[in-house]
């Protein structure tokens, strides 16, 4: 493999932040409980329970991002080894094991004063409006009116006012710290995966690879705090400014706040364990039998 001379396209990196954005939304801040019946409750009023099956999905879209990034700037990966590196993503990053673990973090973690704030905002007409306005974000069948929607930005830029409180709403929610971290979780296990290959072929190409994903890093967490911020004007087009702003008034109490950090935490805990537990023996290429 050939030594990277120009960075991965602006648009390529731009579709790429638009897929983290829709990732995990903008995390909905109405769970929490002290008991299991609880959690179940809130995880079903705030919409996790649907949102949960696409988890997968959205992670996957980030290994398929990168694996393409790595074929377009000449760090190919064989279409067996490519397969194989997708398959043990696939096998760790399901809806059961999310489900699970989501549920027993947000069981140990969770205040119970968080618990009873978060239930009543939860059961009002913001909450609800704010809800539903996340899991219909997102959802598969969004992703074409979203793309409607970042055309139009480019023609016409929202009002100031707006765009303060979006940000207002994702310097709590931290959605594009996360979306970098469980890049460079991504990014590392796929690393592990061709350890092997590279070690057999030409020592020089992982040191290609490591120069290459340390110039991605410096604009992928730019490009994902742009996505995100396209998103959250996206996600919350039907709710007004007076209702954004409570909303994240509500965000910053103490009680959003744990219950936001929480959630963010029991998610993405979830998947980086779940990614972190790849082993390179799952996804190395077959080595030639030994002859005697």
């Amino acid at each position: 493999m050939m030594s990277v001379k120009h960075p991965l396209p602006t648009a390529s990196f731009k579709r790429l932040a638009i897929m983290c954005a829709l990732l995990l939304g903008f995390p909905t801040v109405a769970i929490s409980a002290s008991d299991e019946q609880t959690v179940g409750e809130l995880m079903e009023l705030s919409g996790l329970t649907q949102q949960i099956p696409h988890l997968p999905n959205h992670y996957m879209t980030l290994v398929d991002q990168l694996l393409v990034g790595l074929e377009r700037q000449r760090h190919p990966v064989s279409k067996t080894l490519r397969s194989q590196i997708r398959q043990s993503f696939v096998e760790s990053l399901t809806p059961e094991n999310f489900a699970s673990e989501i549920r027993s973090r947000l069981i140990e973690n969770l205040s119970e004063d968080a618990a009873l704030a978060t239930t009543s905002w939860l059961r009002s007409d913001l909450g609800r409006k704010i809800t539903t306005a996340e899991v219909n974000a997102s959802s598969a069948e969004q992703s074409v009116q979203f793309a409607t929607f970042f055309l139009q930005l480019q023609l016409e830029r929202p009002a100031p006012e707006r765009l303060q409180v979006v940000r207002r709403i994702e310097a709590i929610t931290q959605g594009s710290e996360m979306a970098t971290e469980a890049w460079e979780a991504i990014v590392a296990a796929i690393g592990r995966a061709l350890e092997g290959e590279y070690r057999a072929k030409n020592p020089q190409n992982k040191t290609n690879l490591e120069e290459y994903l340390a110039s991605m890093r410096g604009s992928v967490k730019g490009m994902f705090e742009q996505g995100r911020l396209f998103q959250g004007l996206f996600t919350y087009r039907a709710v007004t400014d007076e209702e954004l702003k409570e909303y994240a008034e509500f965000l910053e109490s103490p009680a959003g706040k744990d219950v936001t950090h929480t959630i963010n935490r029991a998610v993405q805990g979830a998947a980086i364990d779940a990614i972190q537990s790849i082993k390179p023996s799952r996804t190395k290429s077959v080595q030639p039998r030994e002859t005697a």
